[in-house]
């Protein structure tokens, strides 16, 4: 067992049982979402709290049953766990929110406990970054999104063990993890299919089709109303207002010229054209409209990180008996999203490079040398970055902060493997130093493979 990564998963277990447990506990207020997840169980909380404060239990009534909710997510494997442990304190079947926050903090902390050892030193800088409030707060909630961040971070522990021992149950955890991952939630599926590129190039054929097979399965399952509101966010709220000739891109958009009228609406607003079947443009209309723009495709992704680049969901962290403002955010445990927003909120642009400095340098160690294990992770992780950042920026315009969650994620983890992989080539090169557990991973041997 090694000291230093156990002290680091120590330290993440104070900080997820600090914030999550004690009072006055943080966590993620419901931005309406909540019932995608919770009507299985008939579970909801008070509807006056939504976006203000988190609901602190959970009852069990008529009036939030959606036995028949459309939405496939990974999240309900986590939610059924939370509710078939809430029967062993609860009578009635409401459930405190907690319940839920102590299911993924142990998930969180149980992936970390395998991972940190994979990390070596740069263990400290993991639990510095993923227990700052930006991920905790998601403990104590029903977003789909938990399940995307802790399958990620699951596929990193999995794979580190995985290449390093070639056990056959570390490979069955990276799928489940993967499976986590695409399966969370429809805007993240396409990571299936990056995924699946990136195991084809490497001739994981077995591997790519069923990252293949898990993205079609959530695309096939997204409801038919589910992107039309989001791509007509896009055109009249986004594009419209900051085109220099709306007429002629609605032309080339293949939309009537009086549609301008919605110019400057979005799809929840009174008035909007939401409803009006003439004004709807599908989102590979507009994927290949910004294709044919980069310019704008660029203009357009900056404006949404500006919005992005305060890291934080704009949504209450704390319960009404907190004695807490609504809409308050938490301000304690920010070591790194805090730097992070001094640096980034509102500098759109500035996050946008910062980005793709960040998987540059990870495309770049990978093709230094291909036969390397991990290559085809530090190939894999800049693509799902890029991916997350095209939906979350140029796929919506309305809640950019909360989409790009996965994105910062994944820019985290990464940096995080950019520091062990960093210290492993400094101990490499000095000799005389004892060796770091991460060197282990080092040897130029093909990646162990469950095909």
């Amino acid at each position: 067992m090694q000291v230093f990564p156990r002290l680091a998963w120590a330290a993440l277990a104070a900080c997820v049982i600090v914030q999550s447990f004690v009072p006055p506990v943080v966590g993620l207020a419901d931005n309406a979402d909540f019932g995608k997840v919770l009507g299985l169980y008939s579970l909801g909380g008070p509807p006056e709290l939504h976006g203000r404060f988190v609901a602190p239990r959970l009852t069990v009534e008529e009036r939030f049953s959606w036995l028949d909710s459309p939405f496939r997510t990974s999240e309900r494997l986590f939610l059924a766990a939370a509710v078939h442990s809430n029967k062993l304190i609860s009578t009635d079947g409401s459930m405190d929110v907690r319940v839920m926050g102590a299911v993924h903090a142990l998930l969180l902390l149980g992936i970390f406990w395998l991972l940190a050892p994979e990390l070596g030193a740069a263990s400290a800088a993991a639990a510095a970054i993923f227990g700052d409030v930006m991920y905790i707060t998601h403990l104590n909630s029903f977003h789909m999104d938990v399940a995307a961040w802790l399958g990620l971070l699951g596929m990193a522990a999995f794979y580190l063990r995985a290449v390093r021992g070639g056990k056959w149950v570390d490979w069955l955890g990276f799928a489940a993890a993967s499976a986590t991952l695409v399966l969370s939630k429809s805007a993240h599926a396409p990571l299936g299919l990056v995924l699946a590129a990136v195991a084809l190039v490497w001739r994981r054929y077995a591997i790519a089709g069923v990252w293949l097979a898990g993205a079609w399965w959530m695309f096939a399952g997204t409801p038919a109303g589910y992107a039309p509101p989001a791509s007509y966010n896009v055109l009249y709220h986004r594009l419209l207002p900051a085109s220099e000739n709306p007429p002629a891109d609605l032309a080339e958009l293949g939309v009537a010229p009086e549609m301008i009228k919605y110019r400057g609406t979005y799809v929840y607003q009174a008035g909007s054209g939401g409803s009006d079947p003439a004004a709807q443009v599908s989102h590979a209309k507009l994927a290949a409209y910004y294709l044919r723009h980069p310019l704008t495709a660029w203009r357009h992704l900056a404006l949404a990180m500006d919005e992005g680049s305060r890291l934080r969901h704009a949504l209450g962290n704390f319960t009404p008996d907190s004695g807490r403002a609504e809409l308050e955010e938490s301000q304690t445990f920010t070591q790194w999203s805090g730097p992070k927003r001094w640096l980034f909120e509102k500098r759109g642009a500035r996050l946008v490079w910062a980005a793709l400095v960040l998987f540059s340098l990870s495309a770049a160690w990978a093709l230094r040398d291909l036969s390397s294990p991990l290559s085809p992770m530090f190939l894999a992780l800049p693509a799902m970055g890029l991916t997350e950042l095209a939906i979350a920026g140029l796929a919506d315009t309305l809640e950019v902060a909360r989409h790009m969650f996965v994105f910062h994620a994944i820019c985290d983890l990464l940096l995080v493997l950019l520091i062990r992989e960093s210290l492993v080539q400094y101990r490499n090169a000095a000799p005389g130093l004892v060796p770091d557990p991460a060197t282990r991973h080092s040897a130029r041997r093909p990646a162990a493979s469950p095909d």
